[in-house]
């Protein structure tokens, strides 16, 4: 299992999980970032990137939580896929949240185009930032405005806060960190 530690590196297949009072932000090297929030799991399915020709892809999986994904070089080249259990919505050149509870997604479109998978294979894309779907076993409801309010809660939801050290322990004094 796997205990992120600040600094520590991330690569495929990774799963990050988060308490309930924790969160993560996660900065990858074509400055994607990955902002989690509390009560989240979060898998890296996959993260390719060819810093010379400046393209990549992303694949990851929600099975609960929140997170912020904040694109980089990747989702604008081949795109970045956030799998849920009931959606797969793909990201390009883009910032969106994506929180995943209680057998239901809702995929926030801030910046950019988001493309969103229901579970019997309908589609909707979203091109309007501040507009959002939601997604359920019975299929895909919206694309719906979101109150800038709900917005600003699921920033503040993903964003580090005071007090918190990453989990990691602070050092002794004069004892010497391997």
């Amino acid at each position: 299992e796997f205990a992120a530690e600040l600094g520590s590196n991330i690569v495929h297949r990774e799963r990050i999980e988060t308490s309930s009072t924790g969160s993560v932000q996660v900065l990858f090297v074509d400055k994607t970032t990955l902002n989690i929030g509390p009560n989240s799991n979060l898998l890296i399915d996959e993260f390719v990137y060819d810093p010379n020709a400046k393209k990549g892809s992303m694949a990851i999986s929600l099975t609960k939580g929140a997170v912020r994904f904040v694109g980089g070089n990747a989702s604008h080249s081949d795109g970045a896929e956030v799998k849920t259990p009931v959606a797969t919505i793909g990201i390009r050149g883009g910032v969106a949240a994506i929180l995943h509870r209680d057998g239901e997604t809702q995929a926030i479109l801030q910046f950019g185009t988001l493309t969103i998978v229901g579970p019997s294979g309908e589609t909707v894309v979203v091109r309007r930032p501040g507009f959002m779907v939601t997604v359920n076993r019975a299929g895909i409801t919206g694309p719906t405005r979101v109150p800038q309010g709900q917005i600003d809660a699921i920033i503040a939801q993903t964003r580090s806060r005071t007090g918190q050290n990453g989990g990691r322990p602070e050092p002794t004094p004069g004892v010497p960190r391997l």
